[in-house]
């Protein structure tokens, strides 16, 4: 899946700062890497092959399902961002 090298690709440009600077990601960080990766998921251009555009609208309500269960359970957004990661790696 394409779409997903490119929400993983994100990540390291958002926490640049943080990881060069040897400190943990900050939150604010880690939420606009979510709301990076659900951004790119949502306006991805609509796959020709319709197996691929059903798996992208699969993984996008997974995914925000995902953020609003974690938040509502008061999870970090830095641990939400790791299981974002987790289920991109897992597709």
């Amino acid at each position: 899946m394409r779409r997903m090298l490119r929400l993983v690709s994100i990540l390291p440009a958002l926490l640049a700062p943080s990881i060069q600077a040897d400190t943990p990601p900050k939150e604010e960080n880690c939420r606009m890497a979510i709301t990076a990766g659900l951004d790119t998921l949502r306006n991805s251009p609509p796959s020709p092959n319709p197996r691929d555009e059903a798996d992208r609208k699969r993984l996008l309500a997974e995914m925000e399902k995902l953020v609003d269960d974690s938040r509502r359970q008061g999870m970090s957004e830095c641990q939400t961002w790791t299981r974002m990661m987790g289920k991109a790696f897992n597709q």
